[in-house]
């Protein structure tokens, strides 16, 4: 349960490659990074079925690059696994991967219904956690806004972010 560091790892992507090597009676069927790199989700299969899998990513430095693994009958604590990934797994009687399994169903549910950064305009004003700002530049995911009372100040407002906010009439 603890981190395997590979010396010979010299970023996430050899790790993925080294899982994708080792995982003796088993195949992996797909895979996809998410989070930057950091998460390697993995269709498993296997003499009992088709199942999921998380290797955690990250750097140790001068120990190279290593993974912490987890399956999803240990009901891992992230929810991005693609659905595509998910609706290929065999149907599993494990308590711990029907709930992971439903949760993960749940975020991209909430995921698909959340505001986009497209919903908002240029100059449109908006009310976020109690302050007032002016939408001013739209990037691919966010907005830069300028507060009231706050100068020429400029705030980066992310999609985290977009759910909280409530446009003002004019």
């Amino acid at each position: 349960m603890g981190w395997l560091f590979l010396s010979e790892c010299g970023n996430a992507s050899d790790v993925r490659d080294h899982l994708l090597r080792g995982f003796g009676d088993a195949t992996v069927v797909d895979h996809k990074m998410m989070g930057f790199g950091r998460r390697w989700w993995a269709l498993v299969e296997d003499a009992n079925g088709r199942w999921i899998f998380l290797a955690l990513i990250q750097s140790g430095g001068t120990d190279g690059w290593g993974y912490k693994d987890i399956a999803e009958t240990w009901g891992p604590n992230y929810y991005d696994c693609p659905l595509s990934l998910l609706d290929k797994a065999t149907p599993t009687d494990n308590k711990h991967a029907r709930t992971w399994r439903a949760q993960v169903r749940e975020y991209h549910a909430a995921r698909a219904k959340a505001p986009k950064v497209t919903d908002f305009e240029e100059g449109q004003r908006v009310t976020l956690y109690g302050k007032a700002y002016t939408l001013w530049s739209r990037s691919r995911r966010s907005w830069l806004a300028h507060m009231k009372g706050a100068g020429n100040a400029v705030y980066r407002i992310g999609p985290k972010h977009f759910a909280h906010m409530k446009v003002d009439a004019c």
